[in-house]
């Protein structure tokens, strides 16, 4: 019997020096979260996935993704990347790269399509 369970959850990393003053905005960042979140559940149901779960966390994304990864006992992490290179890569890192090298499990980057 051939069944997958996915469990989805955007970058919605914010420092904990921002929650404070920018309460407001945190707040509307993890509406949004869930409510894509939903909508990317819906379609992956809609597709025929048995068992389609989806959560919103905060904290630094390179450690949570490969941490919640190993938790669930996960097979494969997909993710995206946006491709970034040079200085932006350098200045901002890489979350993909990072999950990539300490992730226990298999992960497939896709890339962000050229514009």
């Amino acid at each position: 019997m051939w069944w997958s369970r996915w469990r989805c959850f955007p970058n919605t990393e914010l420092p904990e020096s921002y929650a404070g003053k920018y309460d407001d905005l945190h707040k509307e960042s993890l509406r949004q979260a869930r409510r894509l979140l939903a909508r990317v559940g819906k379609r992956l149901r809609a597709t025929g996935y048995k068992k389609v779960e989806t959560m919103v966390k905060t904290g630094y994304a390179k450690t949570l993704l490969v941490d919640q990864a190993a938790a669930w006992g996960a097979d494969l992490i997909v993710m995206g990347s946006h491709g970034r290179k040079g200085v932006n890569r350098v200045l901002l890192g890489s979350v993909s790269e990072s999950v990539a090298r300490h992730a226990s499990c298999s992960v497939q980057v896709v890339r962000r399509a050229a514009e």
